[in-house]
This record gives C-alpha cells, sequence and structure tokens, in this order.
C-alpha cells in the first residue's frame, strides 16, 4: 500500500487540479497567505505567476483565461458601456435556468445585498439609466434561495468602457478523493495558497477521512482512519521552488482564528524547517559530488569561404574534471572562452513569423461529465483570422462540428495565423481540428508553418470526451448564442454570434 503521506499527496494533486479547472481566472484571487512573514488582515497577495508553476509541476491543465465563479451578489460583464451603446442587464440564478432579462442601462453604479420592510435579504443593482438622465434599481432574488445569483451585464452598438473590478470567488466545495489502492475516501477542503520567499505557492488542504472515524484524536493514524489533518503541498513555480510537503493535525479544541488562520503561523514554522532541511542536504551533496570532465562547442551558421560558399566551423572549450564548487569555476572559465569564439563568427540574425489578424476563440463543452468529474469538460481554441471575414462566417463554421479530446497535444507554429494548439484523443484527431480552423482562418497548416506532437501519461489531465460548440441562452426571449468570440484588441466585450 502507498504510504500515507503520498495518499495525501495524490488527494491534494487532485483537488488543486480541480479547483483551477473550476476557477480558472478567479483561482489567484482566493486567501493566500505569507510564508515569510504573518499576513495583515484584508491583504491581497500576488500568486498568479507561482500557481502557474505550481500547476505545470503537478501537471494540472490550468486556463488562467477562462472565467471563474464569483461570490453571490456579484456582476459579470462590463460596468460601464462606452459612447453611443448600452447595457442589457440579466440575473444569473446560479441553478442552471437561462438569464432573466431586466432591463437596459448606460452604468452599473453598485451591487449589494440588503433586507425590505416585509421581505428578508435580496439582491439589488443600482445604475444609470439608458439616457443617463436619472439612477435606478433592479430588485433580485432572495439571498438564502440563491446563494450563486449574479447579475450579468452585455454591451449593445458599442464597447465597454469600464469592466468590473476583481471580486472575491466563493470558497471552493469539498473533493472528495478515492485511493485506488485501498479504496478509502477522503475529504479535502481547500483552506488557502501560501506564499514562499522566492514567489512559490502552494496548497494548503484540510484532509479528513469521508467515513466516520473510530478514534477521534491522538495524531495521525494513516490508512482509512485518521485525525484531520492541515496537509501543504510543498510550493512551486517561483525562483526556488517549494520546500517540500509538510502535514500535521488539527489540535482539539481548534484554536481561534486572528488575523491569520489558526493553522499560519504553525505552516510557517514547519515549512521554514522542512525548507531549512532540504538546503542543507542539497549544500552537502553539492560539496560532496565530483563532476566529471567535457567540453562545450559551438558551431557557426553564417561562415563562407571566399567564394561565398557555406563552411562547417565548429569552436570548443574544455574543462576538467572537479568537485562541487570547482566544477563550477572550470566551467564558467569554459563558457567565458566559449564565449569569445561566439564573437569572432558572424552573427546571425534570425527572424520569426510573429500572428497577425483578428482574434477568434472558441469554446467547447462536452456532452458528458469528465471522466474524472461531475462537471463536463470544456477547451478552448484560439487562431487568427486572415480573411477578415464576419464572427458569424466563424460561428456557422464551427456550428456543427465535433471532435475528441484526449492527451495528445497537437500544435502549429511559425504560421501566419501565430501558434495554435489543442488536446485530442490522437495526432490525427488534432490535425483534424486544426486544419478546420485554418479553412475558415485562411491558412493551410500543411503547406506552412510547423506541425508539434506531445503528449502526456498523467490520468489527471489530457481527459477524453466528445467535444461541441458551446451555446448559451440568454433574454426573455431565450435566444440562443455560440461562443465564438472575435476581436481585434482587449478593448471592449466580444460578441457571440446567433446559433
Amino acid at each position: 500500500m502507498d504510504s500515507f503521506q503520498s495518499i495525501l499527496g495524490d488527494a491534494a494533486g487532485g483537488a488543486l487540479c480541480n479547483v483551477l479547472t473550476a476557477y480558472g481566472a478567479s483561482a489567484p484571487l482566493l486567501a493566500a497567505i505569507s510564508l515569510v512573514e504573518p499576513t495583515p488582515a484584508g491583504e491581497a497577495l500576488a500568486v498568479g505567476a507561482g500557481l502557474a508553476g505550481l500547476a505545470a509541476t503537478v501537471g494540472c491543465n490550468w486556463d488562467r483565461d477562462a472565467p471563474g465563479p464569483i461570490a453571490g451578489g456579484g456582476i459579470e460583464g462590463c460596468m460601464e458601456a462606452g459612447p453611443g451603446a448600452h447595457l442589457l442587464v440579466f440575473a444569473d440564478k446560479g441553478n442552471g435556468d437561462p438569464l432573466v432579462y431586466y432591463g437596459t442601462a448606460s452604468k452599473i453604479i453598485r451591487t449589494y445585498t440588503a433586507p425590505t420592510e416585509t421581505l428578508p435579504p435580496l439582491y439589488f443593482i443600482e445604475y444609470v439609466n439608458e439616457a443617463e438622465t436619472a439612477t435606478g434599481i433592479y430588485q433580485g432574488s432572495r439571498v438564502e434561495d440563491f446563494p450563486g445569483f449574479k447579475w450579468v451585464t452585455q454591451v449593445v452598438n458599442g464597447t465597454c468602457a469600464a469592466l468590473p473590478p476583481p471580486q472575491p470567488p466563493p470558497d471552493p466545495p469539498t473533493f472528495k478523493h478515492t485511493d485506488p489502492a485501498s479504496g478509502c475516501e477522503i475529504n479535502v477542503d481547500f483552506q488557502g495558497w501560501a506564499v514562499g520567499p522566492a514567489g512559490d505557492v502552494g496548497g494548503v488542504w484540510l484532509m479528513s477521512p469521508a467515513a466516520p472515524q473510530t478514534r477521534a484524536s491522538g495524531g495521525i493514524i494513516g490508512g482509512c482512519n485518521f485525525a484531520p489533518t492541515i496537509y501543504y503541498d510543498g510550493g512551486g513555480g517561483g525562483e526556488g521552488g517549494g520546500g517540500g510537503p509538510v502535514n500535521f493535525p488539527v489540535p482539539d479544541p481548534l484554536p481561534p482564528d486572528g488575523d491569520e488562520p489558526w493553522w499560519a503561523p504553525l505552516l510557517r514554522s514547519a515549512a521554514g524547517g522542512a525548507a531549512a532541511a532540504l538546503v542543507n542536504k542539497a549544500l552537502e551533496e553539492l560539496f560532496q559530488t565530483s563532476y566529471p570532465a567535457g567540453s562545450y562547442s559551438i558551431t557557426g551558421v553564417c561562415e563562407r569561404d571566399a567564394d561565398g560558399n557555406p563552411m562547417d566551423v565548429t569552436r570548443s572549450s574544455t574543462y576538467t574534471s572537479a568537485p562541487g564548487i570547482d566544477a563550477v569555476l572550470t566551467r564558467l572559465d569554459a563558457i567565458a572562452d566559449l564565449f569569445q569564439y561566439h564573437k569572432e563568427l558572424r552573427q546571425p540574425i534570425c527572424r520569426h513569423p510573429r500572428g497577425s489578424g483578428d482574434l477568434v476563440t472558441v469554446n467547447f463543452v462536452s456532452d458528458e461529465p469528465s471522466p474524472q468529474g461531475e462537471k463536463p469538460l470544456r477547451k478552448y481554441l484560439r487562431y487568427r483570422d486572415q480573411t477578415g471575414s464576419d464572427l458569424a462566417v466563424h460561428g456557422a463554421h464551427w456550428r456543427d462540428f465535433s471532435w475528441q479530446a484526449g492527451p495528445v497535444v497537437v500544435g502549429h507554429k511559425n504560421g501566419s495565423w501565430g501558434e495554435v494548439q489543442v488536446w485530442a484523443l490522437n495526432a490525427d484527431e488534432g490535425k483534424r481540428v486544426i486544419r478546420h480552423a485554418g479553412s475558415v482562418a485562411g491558412v493551410d497548416p500543411d503547406s506552412e508553418g510547423d506541425w508539434v506532437i506531445t503528449s502526456s501519461s498523467d490520468p489527471r489531465y489530457g481527459q477524453t470526451g466528445i467535444m461541441r460548440v458551446e451555446r448559451r441562452i440568454a433574454g426573455e426571449l431565450r435566444q440562443q448564442f455560440l461562443r465564438v468570440t472575435k476581436r481585434s484588441d482587449p478593448n471592449g466585450m466580444p460578441l457571440l454570434p446567433a446559433a
């Protein structure tokens, strides 16, 4: 049976990928604490770059641009319409029902919740009317009935002049992990991000057995029966990476939270000790290990003889065998010589084609739930249109198209439309999707640019499913839209073509 530590690590990895997939661009807005010093209440820490490194280390497929959930009563869309434009105001009850149309506005002043004389707290949105002559208030649903309620605005006849400020997302729900070896179920609850001194970011999780315990306290037991445990996955991504996993049992009784969660000072102390031990071990290995002799070589690519014919010119710089720091110094001397050789050769100037044209984004959703979850898979494909065609043309092109997602990453680079990538069931399926995009974008990927094929065997990402263009129903008329968007610059909200 796998060790208890590795079981917790697998549970944390699955929970991390689940949070990143579900929360998208909202993931960095979740609560975070510093492992260096106490974090003042209300202070937001920058976790985006470190979180991207952690996702890559664990193998999570994180779409940093995907919209994520926002706390009940927030707003999605645009806060203020540009010149000549106005806003359509909808309500999303968060229960899967179609959007409910409320009216028009030129600007949103604020959203809030409040009780009335006869009703418990309701959702409200205060706005400036379309003529910009008065303010008004739209009244939404009951807070207690629809905790996932949010306001949604769409721009009509123009562009958006102001987007909503970043809004805190709701706490992630409990993630259930089943250990394949023992069949034990573990509840994994997100506690926050922990930011290390080098910008590395790790997840902090509360682990507890899903089945009732037979012993209420007394430390970690292991297997299916253990005390609730705080687990820190060690982080990754920053300048120096994380310091390794840390876990400790939840004390009983539970300490009260202060300016920080109760577990923050305990984790800060434990993580500091683990990191120091790793550093000492790494330094010891560095000084004791002997590194073999070798050489560096550089080959000129622009050298020609007197008649203008290409010449094969190679220069080498050698270094001797040495231990630790001496090995570093001998290699630095060899690299210094190589730099001089490089300056003596002709200097090439390499030009790579840069993508041009309006950016088209196609959002896909799977027919069935994800093989490892209850929600459908979501994918998006981006390419730059070379034909200047209308958004409706691209929407019609993708409307009835379907394909199979999977673990093979098929990419196309060095083309006039930039870099295009898709996760498909196999290389042929991925090329079929990209060729379909090229046929409407005015690009033949087989005659220009290069194909790049990679794959992953990690079951946590690259999942399979039949993908089709996502559709969204909005308004009292239940009008259907395809989630195919096109924009030439970052200003304004991209429009959706009617299905």
